[in-house]
């Protein structure tokens, strides 16, 4: 699991440990940063712009923790707001 998901604050770092190490993930990114990042993107390349990691990487982690219908959404579902709650659910969900 990535550090700093076992809590909702948002202010942990997400930097990779365990058997995410295949992220590569910047240690300095944090939940928060990566929900926003989430929240603010379309694409997965926009995704790679917002919060600074590489194209597959942004793939891997989008699809491995169930968050990539979050960047591929429809217009209408723009409404739908990627708080650092809910990236933390979709974590902790996904490492069991």
């Amino acid at each position: 699991m990535l550090a700093g998901a076992s809590t909702c604050s948002g202010d942990g770092p997400t930097g990779a440990t365990g058997p995410d190490r295949d992220l590569d993930l910047p240690e300095t990114l944090t939940v928060a940063e990566l929900a926003d990042g989430i929240d603010r993107s379309r694409t997965i390349h926009e995704l790679t712009r917002h919060v600074g990691i590489p194209r597959e990487t942004a793939r891997r982690l989008l699809q491995r923790y169930n968050l990539v219908h979050f960047v591929s959404r429809s217009m209408a579902a723009e409404q739908v707001t990627v708080s650092p709650e809910l990236v933390v659910r979709r974590l902790t969900a996904a490492s069991r």
